[in-house]
């Protein structure tokens, strides 16, 4: 039971963590330096601290084997629901102007572009400040090249609200050319529910380790780790990415068009993959939680849980059978 726990509760903990900052480009519209630094850097620090934290605790207090398998049980159960209020936190997302769907296939074409032969190769969004949205690119928003006093940019955007106003190439934080300017405070939500669950994740990690160890014989100790680790190269590395991925593939609502075949995924539906996201997360730490909870059941039976401690401390005449 203890073995399954671990290989699916591992699902969630990678698969979740390797595309948080994907999540936070799409979601929360962050610069890719900026959700990297959120979800790298930062992360780790948290991580250290609760995996120092953890290890201390059971280095000072020493708490039996059933506390120890509660607590655990205890902090998936808080991931789970940090999950859960994730699932209701987001922003509106990027509101693609011209777009209609056409079955599966969004289609971007308007009667003000339809003389441009516009491709979706290349994502270069214009922000229509009245409408409150996105054109695609400026060939989607109607835009010309214009020349003005020397400087090559583009102008005469027929599509755009107010299409007298010109569009500067070399501004891209201009009026028009880039997203639209958009606060939105509930990535800082998000960002503290994820080093919360980064911190009591990592609070756990010397507790699993020691658990571990302790439901196989003394002399199956290496063969058990090395079985975990085949066990997980099979059924937690390979389908993590694979898991993950294909929701964030499901959310994607215009590719790129790369000779005819899709490429680069330029736009996301927010709300899709904000459920997807964290409802798969839900519902596959769920799961680990009822394998998890014969551990804490048979965990009473533990005996010697801290014995490699003693034998280190004491003599061998004189060896205790810790709880």
């Amino acid at each position: 039971m203890r073995l399954i726990y671990w290989l699916i509760v591992t699902i969630v903990t990678l698969g979740h963590g390797m595309m948080s900052a994907k999540y936070m480009e799409v979601q929360y519209q962050t610069s890719a330096s900026e959700a990297s630094f959120l979800s790298g850097p930062v992360l780790l620090l948290t991580n250290a601290l609760g995996l120092g934290v953890g290890g201390l605790v059971l280095h000072i207090f020493r708490p039996r084997p059933r506390l120890v398998a509660s607590y655990t049980t205890l902090c998936d159960v808080l991931k789970l629901c940090c999950y859960v209020v994730c699932m209701f936190i987001g922003c509106g997302g990027i509101q693609l102007l011209g777009a209609t769907s056409g079955g599966s296939k969004l289609t971007l074409d308007l009667p003000c572009n339809s003389h441009c032969n516009c491709t979706t190769a290349l994502f270069e969004p214009v922000c229509d400040t009245e409408a409150g949205g996105v054109f695609f690119s400026p060939c989607y928003a109607g835009c010309q090249l214009k020349n003005t006093n020397g400087i090559l940019g583009l102008g005469d955007c027929s599509c755009l609200s107010n299409s007298s106003s010109p569009v500067a190439t070399s501004a891209l934080t201009g009026q028009h050319f880039g997203f639209c300017d958009q606060s939105c405070e509930n990535i800082v939500v998000f960002v503290a529910l994820t080093l919360l669950v980064g911190f009591i994740t990592r609070t756990t990690a010397v507790s699993h380790t020691i658990l571990g160890l302790r439901v196989v014989e003394k002399e199956e100790k290496s063969m058990a780790l090395g079985v975990q680790e085949g066990l997980s190269s099979v059924f937690t590395y390979i389908p993590y990415p694979i898991l993950y991925g294909a929701i964030f593939d499901a959310s994607c609502v215009l590719w790129q068009d790369k000779c005819g075949s899709p490429g680069t995924c330029w736009v996301y539906d927010a709300d899709k993959l904000r459920y997807y996201y964290h409802g798969a997360s839900v519902a596959i730490l769920f799961l680990a939680i009822v394998f998890e909870l014969p551990v804490v059941y048979y965990s009473k039976r533990m005996k010697g849980f801290y014995a490699d401690v003693c034998e280190q401390k004491r003599p061998p005449e004189d060896l205790c059978d810790c709880l």
